[in-house]
């Protein structure tokens, strides 16, 4: 659901469907398994109106980051989870998606939140190291400056 009082984050929740032309087709297909009732994790949205503000102003827009940090504490109330830390880590998967897709869009990145720490935490959780050695080893792989 879109919350008024947030301009460049929308919230996918399942109570409604956001336009696709302000989410991105990725989002929108997420925004719809869930009107559906389908299990989906929880998701938020940078909207496409926050990209043109950015490639408009050449900065992120004003109040982007603080809305960020909002949802990113949502995900972590309704997962039980913490980013970048804990023995229950959240990891995000950041994906790019406008309304129609198009050649050279941005690489998905996969487990943004994954740590030295966060990864032995991992381990803990599943009780397979090597899993957690392989979701730490594709994050470092494909996005080394994130790390």
């Amino acid at each position: 659901m879109t919350n008024p009082s947030h301009r460049w984050i929308t919230q996918l929740d399942g109570s409604d469907l956001p336009d696709k032309a302000l989410i991105g087709g990725k989002a929108w297909s997420i925004a719809r398994m869930m009107s559906l009732g389908l299990p989906v994790p929880p998701a938020f949205v940078v909207t496409t109106e926050a990209c043109r503000a950015f490639l408009r102003d050449g900065a992120l827009p004003q109040g982007l980051p603080e809305e960020m940090a909002t949802a990113i504490a949502r995900l972590e109330q309704r997962t039980g989870r913490t980013f970048g830390h804990g023995m229950k880590p959240l990891l995000i998967s950041v994906r790019s998606g406008a309304p129609v897709s198009m050649p050279g869009m941005m690489d998905t990145i996969l487990n943004l939140g994954i740590t030295k720490d966060t990864e032995a935490a991992l381990v803990v959780e599943c009780g397979d190291v090597r899993f957690a050695r392989d979701v730490c080893a594709l994050c470092t792989r494909r996005t080394p400056a994130l790390l």
